[in-house]
C-alpha cells in the first residue's frame, strides 16, 4: 500500500488506487493513535479514516474494546468510499490509552465524549452515526442515553446488554465465552495466544464434574479472573448495571431513528432493547431488521450458505455493513429509506424464502396460545393442546442436583436443523399435525410450577418437528424463577406452593411450518455445564456447590402453563418457492461436543 507520510499530522495519506476496486476514487486521510481526552482526567484512543478534501462530512464511529488495526483500518475505509469519516474510538486503557482496561464500565460517557470531540473537528458537518455489532452495539445503546445532540441515529447489530446478555442472562452465569475477559483486557490491543488456549473448551466439563461453586472457575482454570468475582457481586440487575446500558426513564430521552439488526440465532440481547425503547418511549423512531443469522453472520457483508445444517433462504442473504449506510444516507443526508425497512419490524420467514413487515413485534400474525397438557400422545411426548385445560394437573420431575454424571436441559441451538436432544429427563410435548401451512413467529408465555426448593432455572427449547421425525430448533430459552418477576431482585419461592414463571422473548423467530409438521416443546430444570447450577438453597448460586444439592429437586410442572407464538394467517399468504422444508436442508455433524454462545466473542 503506497503511504505518503504527513509530518503535520499523526496520521497519513493512503493512495486509493494501491486499495484495489474497493476502494473511491479519492484519497484517504488516515490519522491514528490520537488520544481524546474524555473530562475525568481519562484518553480514549482513536484512528480516523476519511477522504480528502475540505468539506465537511457526517462521520460514522464505531467505539469498541476490540483492537485490530488492520481489520479496523478496513471498516474505516468501507466508511470513508461511502462519503463519511470514519472513526474508530477504543474503550479507555486500549490502544494508545494508558488508564486501566476495564469492560463495560466507562464506554458509554467516553463514547459521548468522542461525539463531542468529533462534532469540533473542522472535517465534521456535526452529524455522527454509530455503527457496529456485538459489544459495539451495546457501546451505541449506552452512548444513547446521553441524548448528545450530535448523535443522529445509531444502528446497532446483535447488541450485548451487560449483566442480561454476558456475562449472565436472564440472571443465570453463563460460560459462553469465559476467556473473553483474558482476550479484551490481558493488554492494549487483543490477547489471541491465551484466548486460543484449548484449555476453555474443556473448562465447562472440568468445573461441572468438579461439583464446585461456580466462583472456582478460575482456581479450576488456573487463571486468576477478577472480573468474573466482580460480576458474581451483582447476581441481580442492579445499579451496577443499569448505569451501562440505557434503563427505563433512559428510553424517553433517546429520540434519535433507531435501527436494529439481529439474527434468529444471534445470541443478542438486541429483542430486549427493542422492547424496552418501545415500552418507554411509544413515540421512539425504532425499527428492526431480523432474519436467520448466528452472531457473526448477523455482522457479516454476506451470509453463511449453511448455518449449522441449515440451508438459509436466499432472500436473507443481506449486506448487513451495505444496509448501514443506506440507513445513515436516509438519516443524515435525506436519501431515501432502505428498501429493506419497510416498517417497523423487518423479518425473513425461514423455509418461505421471503420477507415481511410489521407495524410491531404483536401484529406479525395472531397470538396463539398452547398449552401443556398430561396427555400421552405417542411414545414418551405429551399433548401441546390449543385449549386450555377443564382441569389444572401436574408432570412430576425429579433432579438429583448432586449427579455430576448426566446433564439437563441440551436446548441451546448449537445445531439447528436434525438435532439430537436429550430426551431423556424433563419433559417433551407435541402439537398435533398442522392442519394447513402457517407462519409461526414469537415466543413468550408463562411456567407454572411447584416446586420443594426455594429456586430453579427453567429451561425451555422450541423444535419444528418433520413427518420424518427431524428436528428444526426454532428457539431456546432459560430463566431463574427468583428474578422472574424483576430481574433487580429476588424473591425466593416458597417451597410447595405455586409459583409463576413469565418470560418474554430473547430472541425472534419466524418460521413456515409445513402442512403436517408439529412444533415439539421441551420443559426441564436447566443443569449443565454451561452454565450456574442453582441448588435451590436460597444462597447466591455463585457461591453453591455439590455440598448443597442436599435432597433431590421434585418439581411439578402444572398444566396451567402455557406458550405463546404468533400465526400469519394462511389465507392471506401466497404459497412459497418449491424449494424448502426439508428439502433445503443438509445433516452436518458438529466439529465438537455442544456448546453455548459465544456472542460478545468479536465482531465479523
Amino acid at each position: 500500500m503506497m503511504r505518503l507520510i504527513r509530518v503535520a499530522l499523526v496520521g497519513w495519506v493512503v493512495s486509493a488506487c494501491a486499495l484495489g476496486p474497493a476502494a473511491s476514487a479519492t484519497n484517504y486521510i488516515i490519522e491514528k493513535n490520537i488520544a481524546i481526552p474524555i473530562g475525568d482526567g481519562a484518553t480514549v484512543c482513536a484512528w480516523v479514516v476519511r477522504p480528502t478534501g475540505d468539506s465537511p462530512r457526517p462521520a460514522a464511529l464505531e467505539f469498541t474494546i476490540y483492537v485490530d488495526p488492520q481489520q479496523d483500518v478496513t471498516r474505516l475505509e468501507y466508511a470513508a468510499d461511502r462519503g463519511y469519516a470514519g472513526v474508530m474510538a477504543y474503550t479507555r486503557g486500549k490502544a494508545c490509552s494508558p488508564q486501566t482496561i476495564a469492560p463495560y464500565e466507562h464506554d458509554g460517557h467516553d463514547a459521548n465524549s468522542v461525539i463531542d470531540w468529533i462534532a469540533r473537528q473542522p472535517w465534521s458537518d456535526g452529524q455522527i452515526g454509530m455503527m457496529g455489532g456485538s459489544y459495539d452495539g451495546f457501546t451505541q445503546w449506552a452512548a444513547a442515553k446521553f441524548a448528545n445532540e450530535h448523535l443522529k441515529t445509531i444502528v446497532p447489530v446483535v447488541p450485548n446488554n451487560p449483566g442480561n446478555g454476558l456475562p449472565m442472562q436472564n440472571n443465570v452465569f453463563i460460560l459462553a465465552n469465559y476467556a473473553w475477559v483474558y482476550y479484551t483486557t490481558d493488554n492494549k490491543t487483543l490477547d489471541d495466544t491465551t484466548y486460543q488456549d484449548s484449555k476453555w473448551a474443556a473448562l465447562p466439563l472440568r468445573w461441572y464434574r468438579s461439583g464446585r461453586s461456580y466462583q472456582d472457575l478460575d482456581a479450576i482454570a488456573g487463571v486468576p479472573n477478577p472480573w468474573l468475582h466482580k460480576w458474581l457481586q451483582h447476581p441481580g440487575y442492579d445499579a451496577y448495571w443499569q448505569r451501562m446500558s440505557p434503563y427505563h426513564g433512559d428510553y424517553a430521552r433517546i429520540r434519535i431513528p433507531v435501527l436494529t439488526v439481529t439474527g434468529y440465532y444471534g445470541d443478542s440481547t438486541a429483542i430486549g432493547y427493542f422492547n424496552a425503547l418501545r415500552r418507554y418511549n411509544p413515540a421512539a423512531q425504532s425499527y428492526l431488521v431480523a432474519g436467520p443469522w448466528d452472531h457473526f453472520g448477523s455482522q457479516g457483508r454476506h451470509k453463511p450458505a449453511i448455518l449449522r445444517g441449515y440451508h438459509i433462504d436466499p432472500a436473507a442473504d443481506i449486506d448487513t455493513w451495505k444496509l448501514t449506510f443506506d440507513w445513515f444516507d436516509f438519516v443524515m443526508r435525506g436519501k431515501p429509506r432502505p428498501a429493506l425497512v419497510r416498517n417497523r419490524v423487518n423479518y425473513e420467514v425461514m423455509g418461505e424464502n421471503r420477507w415481511r413487515h410489521a407495524p410491531s413485534l404483536d401484529a406479525m400474525g395472531a397470538p396463539q396460545r398452547l398449552y401443556l397438557t398430561d396427555t400421552r400422545t405417542r411414545g414418551s411426548f405429551y399433548l401441546l393442546a390449543a385449549a386450555p385445560p377443564q382441569q389444572v394437573s401436574a408432570l412430576h420431575q425429579e433432579v438429583n442436583l448432586a449427579d455430576r454424571t448426566t446433564m439437563n436441559n441440551d436446548s441451546y441451538p448449537y445445531i439447528i436443523f436434525d438435532k439430537k436432544p436429550d430426551l431423556s429427563n424433563g419433559y417433551a410435548f407435541l402439537t398435533a399435525p398442522f392442519p394447513r401451512s402457517e407462519e409461526v413467529s414469537g415466543f413468550d408465555g408463562v411456567v407454572h410450577l411447584r416446586v420443594n426448593k426455594r429456586d430453579l432455572d427453567v429451561g425451555l427449547g422450541l423444535y419444528e418437528m418433520l413427518p420424518d421425525g427431524k428436528l428444526f430448533q426454532l428457539t431456546y430459552y432459560t430463566e431463574r424463577a427468583s428474578y422472574a418477576a424483576d430481574m433487580s431482585v429476588r424473591h425466593l419461592l416458597t417451597p410447595g406452593r405455586d409459583a409463576s414463571v413469565p418470560f418474554e422473548q430473547d430472541y425472534l423467530f419466524s418460521r413456515w411450518v409445513a402442512k403436517g409438521n408439529r412444533l415439539l416443546l421441551t420443559v426441564n430444570v436447566n443443569k449443565n455445564a454451561f452454565a450456574e447450577v442453582n441448588y435451590g438453597t436460597g444462597k447466591d448460586v455463585g457461591q453453591e456447590s455439590v455440598n448443597d444439592a442436599g435432597s433431590p429437586m421434585q418439581v411439578q410442572w402444572l398444566t396451567s402453563s402455557y406458550i405463546r407464538l404468533r400465526v400469519h394467517d394462511p389465507d392471506t399468504m401466497t404459497p412459497p418457492p418449491a424449494v424448502r422444508g426439508g428439502r433445503r436442508f443438509v445433516l452436518r455433524s458438529p466439529p465438537g461436543p455442544p456448546r453455548r454462545a459465544s456472542y460478545s466473542l468479536r465482531r465479523s
